[in-house]
């Protein structure tokens, strides 16, 4: 899904105009699976998702316990830097030199960010990774930020860390393989 929002510029929204019918201007690609893909999660959800969003809100604390511990600044209030599902560094602001530096070292050893360094403790948490496992997150992530791990050292980290979680949690079938694809013919 998308949306394409242009500043007043004629030019460009007539070229839009022209190649997204019909009118007014929105584009759908409705797939009736869509629909069942998102009752199901949408049940999953109602199944699973207090104990979810609890569990990546402690997985965040815990990642911001173990950041400070490493002597990691971030952004929040010392003590109580997050309540959600994600820990931000303070690389001086931003996309700032330090901040888009680190983000790349990080993506490198396969930590995704952003340019404001946020860390996201979702995908984690689905995965079956509790307060423990982010302390190894927090480890791995200042080895990188102070430069006392490489980004290739790191990567082999995370790839042993995420070997041990490979079924997908808070979900109707806790035994499915994570990031499992199945093709056509097998249907």
């Amino acid at each position: 899904r998308g949306m394409v929002l242009v500043a007043e510029d004629e030019k460009i929204n007539a070229s839009i105009a022209r190649t997204v019918l019909p009118p007014p201007f929105l584009q759908s690609s409705h797939q009736v699976n869509q629909v069942a893909a998102l009752a199901v999660a949408l049940a999953e959800m109602l199944e699973f998702g207090q104990a979810y969003a609890a569990q990546i809100v402690k997985n965040s604390q815990a990642l911001a316990k173990g950041l400070v511990a490493r002597e990691i600044k971030l952004l929040g209030k010392p003590g109580d830097y997050t309540r959600s599902h994600q820990v931000i560094l303070d690389c001086g602001g931003i996309a700032s030199k330090r901040a888009f530096a680190l983000m790349h070292q990080l993506e490198e050893a396969n930590i995704i960010t952003d340019c404001v360094v946020r860390l996201g403790t979702q995908q984690p948490a689905r995965l079956g990774m509790g307060e423990k496992e982010m302390g190894t997150v927090a480890e791995i992530v200042s080895g990188v930020a102070s430069g006392e791990l490489s980004p290739a050292k790191a990567r082999r980290q995370v790839k042993e860390l995420v070997s041990d979680f490979q079924k997908i949690h808070f979900c109707f079938e806790e035994d499915a393989e994570a990031f499992q694809y199945f093709s056509l013919a097998a249907l």
